[in-house]
């Protein structure tokens, strides 16, 4: 039997559009959770993102449980990023405080080197993916969405025991196409979000980069640091698969090794 090792839920809520004379300002609201793997420890987040032109203001409120009891107080605070003013400012709810950062404070710092130089946990045995688009429809927080599947299957081999260990990601996209609203809100996020990493010196990003991203760190946790780089190819290939815009995205990672850990 396949084992769940690492997964995410997360669901975009649009909360409110309203005309501006140059831009139009936006605001999405979010839910995400993450379960460790064999316990009912969550932590759950549900955050506002609030986009105006130059600035962006997000409202997180994170809640850490263990089943339905709150294992310590909610973490709140709330962030302003101010293109225009190279600043990013933190405020502090519970010490009624906040703090000020220059926006190169966002710039993303190098990965960390390996201790161990050509240290290698696993070979690269296959890596295959696959994109559909289902008849499965069913309305969403109001939206009309479709379901979309992607599915990256790896296989690895472990450097130390020789064993073949076989881990599979599924990540179902419930999207909606043509909402004058989500569509809104989209494109004044990603025009703010190129803005910044222009600013950063960083390059241009895609939405596919984006997910690319995401799926790296449970790739790892899954199948360990490979003797070479995964080709993420035919899952870039497998995403074009997907049309419209995310309104809820459930990611499962599941591997056949028993001594494999991580969180659902």
């Amino acid at each position: 039997m396949l084992r769940v090792i690492t997964a995410g839920l997360g669901a975009l809520l649009l909360a409110g559009l309203a005309a501006a004379s140059v831009r139009a300002d936006v605001m999405a609201e979010r839910f995400v959770k993450f379960r460790l793997t064999g316990t009912s420890n969550t932590v759950e987040q549900n955050e506002k993102v609030a986009y105006s032109g130059m600035k962006k203001r997000s409202d997180p409120i994170t809640d850490y449980k263990s089943g339905s009891t709150l294992l310590w107080g909610s973490a709140k605070q709330w962030t302003v990023t101010r293109l225009d003013k190279d600043v990013v400012w933190q405020m502090h709810e519970a010490k009624k405080a906040y703090t000020e950062a220059p926006l190169s404070s966002l710039k993303m710092g190098g990965m960390p080197q390996k201790d161990e130089k050509g240290k290698v946990d696993t070979k690269l045995i296959s890596a295959e993916a696959k994109g559909e688009r289902t008849d499965q429809t069913k309305t969403i927080n109001g939206f009309s969405t479709r379901l979309y599947t992607v599915t990256w299957a790896l296989e690895v081999e472990r450097t130390d025991t020789k064993k073949h260990v076989k881990c599979k990601m599924t990540a179902d996209f419930w999207n909606t196409e043509n909402n004058d609203k989500v569509q809104a809100y989209n494109k004044e996020a990603n025009a703010f979000e190129q803005a910044l990493r222009q600013k950063l010196g960083e390059p241009p990003i895609s939405q596919d980069d984006v997910w690319l991203g995401f799926d790296t760190a449970a790739a790892g946790s899954c199948a360990g640091d490979t003797d070479k780089p995964l080709d993420r190819g035919p899952l870039r290939e497998a995403l074009k698969k997907v049309q419209g815009d995310i309104i809820l995205l459930n990611v499962k990672w599941e591997s056949d090794d028993p001594d494999a850990q991580g969180a659902e």
